[in-house]
């Protein structure tokens, strides 16, 4: 698998990666919120398309169509800006899941598998929606001063480091566009997260729930949320944060809401059915490592 990625046109994804830091420049965080939506959504739309061919999709019209659906219910009670917002389901058992700006969310197989109740994945795909309303990613290249780093964010999805072809492109690439957000970036995106979960009657208790079933996940199978640290630490402090909003939130609010829905577990039992999922495609196996574990989080 790691082959084949190297052979899917990455100096395409590098040059789109580019030309999208590039188009939003190097100014103040103020140039960010200058970008039309509809533009903001044409070069997204670029680089989703981009990821989504580097990336092994899951085929299962059901599981699809409950991701998006979840996602567009959360998107109504969200974002007001237009913005037309397209869901990926990664086959990855990896615990992972990213936005791009323009309303792309992807979400791994892994975290699917993770979930027991609907409004675990309500609380990940929640998060997500918030990076992209609050514009995190737009802001970040905003804010970078070196041309050198806009392709950072081909490697932050893939996690992996550039080959020697690769190296030609990353001498003209502007600033990272997917780099690790800031601590007050993913503050915002819980905060937001909570509130568009609140609003869509699903019990925010689920993304702190969820956010504790990966600390546990951590400690017994490391390989399998590893990526999810990386870009989205949940320390304890976090999980005490996101509490702590929740309290704030309106009594009459919470008591509107739910953990679960039917199609969760319709989703869950069409997920079993399928062939495990292959190794995760963004990881490099190291020289002497045994061969990734293909066994699915249980």
């Amino acid at each position: 698998m790691s082959q084949l990625l190297r052979e899917r046109r990455p100096l395409a994804v590098l040059c789109l990666a580019a030309s999208f830091a590039l188009s939003v420049g190097a100014g103040s965080c103020a140039s960010a919120d200058q970008v039309p939506v509809d533009q903001e959504r044409e070069l997204g739309a670029q680089l989703a398309a981009q990821t989504a061919a580097q990336l092994p999709m899951v085929q299962d019209a059901g599981i699809d169509q409950f991701v998006s659906e979840l996602g567009e219910l959360l998107v109504r009670n969200a974002d007001t800006t237009g913005r037309h917002y397209t869901f990926y389901v990664v086959d990855s058992p990896v615990a992972n899941a990213f936005a791009i700006p323009g309303g792309y969310v992807f979400i791994n197989r892994g975290i699917l598998d993770l979930a027991d109740e609907a409004d675990e994945v309500a609380g990940v795909m929640a998060h997500e929606i918030g990076h992209v309303v609050r514009r995190h990613s737009l802001r970040q290249m905003a804010k970078a001063q070196n041309t050198q780093n806009a392709v950072g964010i081909v490697y932050a999805l893939l996690h992996r480091n550039p080959g020697a072809g690769e190296q030609v492109a990353l001498q003209v690439a502007g600033s990272a566009l997917m780099a690790k957000y800031s601590r007050r970036d993913e503050t915002e995106a819980d905060e937001v997260g909570l509130i568009f979960m609140t609003r869509a009657h699903f019990d925010p208790h689920g993304m702190p729930r969820f956010f504790e079933k990966l600390a546990r996940e951590e400690r017994r199978r490391p390989a399998l949320v590893a990526q999810w640290f990386a870009s989205h630490p949940a320390t304890a402090a976090r999980i005490a944060d996101t509490d702590s909003l929740i309290a704030r939130l309106p009594v009459d609010a919470l008591s509107r809401t739910v953990r679960d829905v039917p199609q969760f577990g319709q989703m869950k039992a069409r997920l079993a059915q399928l062939p495990p999922p292959p190794p995760d495609p963004t990881r490099e196996q190291r020289p002497g490592e045994p061969a990734p574990d293909r066994d699915r989080v249980p």
